[in-house]
């Protein structure tokens, strides 16, 4: 087993000029994430070359269907990010317009005293 472990990182460095360690560190940060949705819709393809019709649809509609479902959880995940920053936002502009009117109530009522 080694000794084919050994011949294929041989091979990535004399193909990609990479071995495989650094090629799987490339792939688990941000890289490619194989999932149930891509296994199912290859599946799908297989299956329909091999003659199997409509379970090959089935596995495609449901590889489709969570791959939908994942890009939309994602979707809902960055707007709320994006809220939560603008709510943060909103409130640090308005302490800063309380304090401006402070400080302005604060120079109009000093300036009575002179």
């Amino acid at each position: 087993m080694q000794i084919v472990q050994k011949k294929f990182s041989r091979m990535l460095v004399i193909t990609y000029g990479v071995t495989a360690s650094q090629l799987g560190d490339n792939m688990s940060n941000g890289g490619v994430k194989i999932q149930l949705p891509e296994i199912l819709c290859a599946s799908s393809c297989a299956l329909l070359v091999a003659g199997l019709a409509w379970q090959g649809w089935v596995f495609l509609a449901l590889g489709l269907f969570g791959a939908l479902l994942r890009t939309s959880l994602a979707l809902q995940e960055q707007k709320a990010a994006k809220e939560k920053v603008e709510s943060g936002a909103n409130i640090l502009a308005e302490a800063g317009r309380e304090l401006v009117d402070a400080l302005k109530k604060s120079g109009n009522d000093s300036s009575r005293f002179n």
